[in-house]
């Protein structure tokens, strides 16, 4: 049997990806925030650890979820435009990975767009990808001149190791993340360290906009990360942290109003409006965004 059916059956059986609980309860429901479907989702809590994750229960596939993933933006290539399509990178401390080396050797699983690649790959780092979307990781491929595989890390063969494996976006999305993290040891250096970054389901945006806010992205997002739960998940998979940190000017607040790809996009307050509460949010210590970055024990 494939892990990823493996992982499937644990799922619809609704263990706990953070503690390994079979106890839980509904949480909260949201709608789904990618497709007009009008499907409705729950979101259960561990009666264990109070993690918080998606109800599996009523899932044969997820596949048909990801068919719209993507923003137009990363079709036609904005996406590689520019290093201001990855503001984080303004905050996050690559200093405390790469120590200041160069010629890096770079694995980024969820390429999506290629923003992050083309950032390394400008600074002299090799860079590979690895890319869910079979036709974003052809045209990135061919853009940056560099090998992008296509599907989940337990369908790709890798003989490679590398300095550096980072994860933006995309540890939320697993069905089993303890394993994940487990597999991707196997592609480290000695010495090798990942970097991640997940929604912060901790924040006040978070609290505050409930089973509207864009950072829950039902069905795709599977986990919700606070920092102690993203701690326990990290320690449960034999990594330590190097560093934790929370990114205050990060924010999803105004995407849970005016992102076009949600079903609510009647703009019920202006932009402005929206501007200034985020800003307000950030006075008192919204923290959206987590980034960590661990090493195998």
């Amino acid at each position: 049997m494939l892990i990823e059916e493996e992982s499937f059956i644990r799922f619809n059986q609704n263990i706990c990806p953070f503690c390994d609980s079979k106890s839980s309860e509904i949480h909260l429901k949201t709608l789904d925030q990618l497709h007009d479907s009008g499907l409705v989702f729950n979101l259960i809590k561990c009666n264990h650890c109070y993690g918080v994750f998606l109800d599996g229960s009523c899932f044969h596939t997820l596949n048909d979820y990801y068919k719209y993933a993507y923003h137009d933006s990363y079709y036609t290539g904005k996406m590689l435009s520019t290093d201001q399509n990855i503001p984080f990178l303004k905050w996050h401390p690559l200093d405390v990975v790469f120590n200041h080396k160069t010629n890096v050797s770079c694995l980024d699983i969820g390429s999506g767009g290629g923003a992050f690649l083309k950032y390394m790959q400008n600074r002299g780092h090799q860079v590979t990808g690895i890319e869910f979307d079979k036709d974003s990781a052809s045209r990135i491929s061919k853009k940056l001149n560099c090998q992008i595989y296509s599907g989940s890390i337990d369908q790709i063969e890798i003989e490679s190791k590398f300095d550096l494996i980072t994860m933006w976006d995309v540890l939320e999305h697993f069905i089993d993340p303890q394993h994940t993290l487990k597999r991707i040891k196997t592609l480290l250096k000695d010495n090798g360290r990942i970097v991640l970054g997940v929604p912060n389901f901790d924040s006040f945006e978070a609290k505050l906009l409930r089973s509207s806010w864009f950072g829950l992205e039902a069905p795709r997002h599977i986990i919700q990360c606070t920092p102690h739960h993203l701690k326990l998940l990290i320690e449960k998979s034999n990594y330590s942290i190097i560093t934790l940190k929370k990114l205050r000017r990060s924010s999803y607040f105004k995407k849970s109003f005016i992102d076009q790809r949600l079903i609510c996009q009647n703009n019920r307050l202006s932009n402005n409006t929206l501007t200034l509460i985020q800003y307000l949010l950030r006075l008192l210590g919204n923290s959206a965004y987590l980034v960590c970055v661990i090493e195998p024990i």
